[in-house]
């Protein structure tokens, strides 16, 4: 019988800070965000709000703006639509979370969403300046 490993992604992220010092030479009780920076190393919730928008942009097909569904100009005319659903696993999908996460994106990077590039080296340097170390960080950022 084959043991099965289960790792929750703060145990991860505990052990990427862990190697990091290790590489850093640095002392257990250092703190990593300097570190993080320096190395130009995004924490593991940063890759997780990269990978999902890149996702985003690679299939976009998937996906459609609010002003496709109706056109009326709103407010919300320029976000993905999200659908209605109360299954939790669909909500933590990268579909559904996808769209969120864009939705709280800067308006800024936003603009370039039609050049996947540009906007992947946008997101990354913005992600490197404001370091997010969880998405509940990330959703109360207030400068949008």
């Amino acid at each position: 019988m084959t043991a099965v490993y289960c790792m929750t992604s703060s145990t991860i992220f505990l052990g990427c800070k862990k190697y990091i010092r290790i590489m850093a030479g640095c002392s257990f009780r250092d703190t990593c965000r300097k570190l993080f920076i320096n190395l130009e190393i995004l924490p593991l919730p940063s890759q997780y709000i990269l990978f999902l928008l890149m996702f985003l942009i690679r299939n976009k097909s998937h996906f459609f703006v609010t002003s496709e569904k109706h056109h009326i100009n709103t407010r919300q005319h320029s976000k993905f639509h999200q659908p209605s659903v109360n299954v939790a696993k669909y909500q933590n999908g990268v579909y559904y979370l996808g769209a969120i996460v864009f939705c709280e994106l800067h308006s800024v990077i936003k603009t370039e969403f039609n050049i996947p590039k540009k906007f992947e080296v946008i997101l990354q340097k913005f992600l490197n300046e404001k370091f997010f170390y969880s998405l509940v960080k990330y959703f109360n950022f207030q400068e949008r």
